[in-house]
């Protein structure tokens, strides 16, 4: 690769666990007569600050290596894009045995008959990897429990 080639790194973090960010049934209807949902999901300051934190350390930490090319950190406005995001937004439902738990650790929806979950809504944080496995791991595991060795 030629010296003046410019690579970017990217750094993942998860937000602090808030019951803020939530997901709501409201009583409107969509096209097919279905309930709608509110989502209410934002980056909030302590967030933005821990990340800022973490990446000014990680970089101070890089930059004492004499052996790495040093890194600088980009600002928001010098990116097309936004510096913070939430790629796999999860624990809107959470799973435990506790009254604050949407699901019970079996997957069952608490208050209803025949209701179970299997997304990403039960995981209490993503993690930097997309959580997709995941829930596809939940998925079989209901599919196992409800119909047995598939």
């Amino acid at each position: 690769m030629p010296n003046s080639s410019e690579i970017r790194l990217q750094l993942d973090m998860e937000q602090a666990r808030t019951g803020k960010n939530t997901i709501t049934r409201i009583d409107s209807l969509d096209q097919f007569g279905r309930k709608r949902i509110r989502l209410d999901w934002t980056v909030s300051n302590e967030d933005e600050k821990r990340f800022l934190e973490t990446s000014a350390r990680y970089i101070a930490t890089w930059n004492a290596s004499a052996r790495l090319p040093p890194l600088e950190q980009i600002h928001e406005q010098e990116l097309s894009s936004k510096l913070f995001d939430a790629y796999h937004p999860v624990g809107s439902c959470s799973m435990g045995e506790g009254s604050e738990s949407v699901v019970s650790l079996d997957s069952a929806v608490q208050g209803f008959r025949n209701l179970w979950i299997a997304g990403t809504a039960v995981l209490p944080s993503a993690g930097t990897a997309n959580p997709t496995f995941t829930a596809l791991c939940l998925a079989e595991s209901l599919i196992k429990k409800s119909l047995g060795p598939v």
